[in-house]
């Protein structure tokens, strides 16, 4: 976006084809900064991100010690499968809609949200296990 504010100025007269005398306009550039928006989550990707903090709430196993020690930066983190994230999140669509949706459309839609989601950074993912941020 450009920000800017003109000065008419007139000129030795110079007139369109309809007879309209034209005029100029001077540009100069302000120090006015737009204000940023911040990035927002639509209702379908606050879902995924609720399933997900309902997933690591409710775990439906516990993570074996080999999962620490190929992850290490995951200790002391309250995290989850991503499978389970994703089925939880298929759940919630399903509900969310009041009946099963086709499998595709809940495939696309939390992929559509898991990757909104990681560029916002609400979520991380290291190898197969993701927690919020």
């Amino acid at each position: 976006m450009i920000a800017s504010l003109y000065n008419t100025i007139h000129v030795t007269p110079i007139f369109d084809e309809d007879g309209i005398e034209m005029e100029s306009a001077i540009l100069k550039s302000t120090k006015y900064t737009p204000p940023s928006r911040k990035p927002t989550l639509s209702q379908k990707d606050k879902l995924i991100l609720d399933a997900l903090s309902t997933t690591i709430s409710n775990p439906t196993s516990n993570h074996p010690q080999s999962t620490y020690e190929k992850h290490p930066d995951l200790v002391g983190k309250s995290f989850a499968h991503i499978k389970d994230w994703r089925t939880e999140s298929y759940k919630a669509l399903d509900n969310d809609n009041g009946s099963p949706n086709k499998q595709a459309s809940n495939q696309q839609s939390f992929l559509r949200s898991k990757t909104k989601l990681l560029s916002f950074k609400h979520v991380e993912i290291i190898g197969d296990y993701c927690w919020i941020t």
